[in-house]
């Protein structure tokens, strides 16, 4: 579930969508969250949640759009491990 790993970092943006200090928008039909950002990336941001450490495929190419949603969910310590990652590439 996914409520236990966004409290992992309690200060994230993602945290407070869950703690009810941000509103977030539930689909009552379908019992589902809506958050308006890159669904394809969130899998990464998730893994980060869980192994707390950043898994990526070797052929991914998607470091800059990872790195806007990690800033957007205000995940430093991801925000800080994509742009090690970023320098290393280049």
């Amino acid at each position: 579930m996914i409520y236990a790993v966004v409290f992992r970092y309690p200060s994230s943006k993602l945290a407070e969508l869950f703690n009810g200090k941000i509103d977030i928008t539930l689909d009552s039909l379908k019992n589902n969250y809506f958050i308006d950002r890159d669904g394809v990336a969130f899998r990464h941001i998730l893994n980060f949640l869980r192994y707390n450490s950043l898994v990526l495929p070797n052929n991914y190419s998607e470091l800059g759009i990872l790195l806007s949603e990690a800033k957007f969910y205000e995940l430093d310590e991801l925000v800080n491990l994509i742009q090690q990652r970023i320098v290393s590439q280049s």
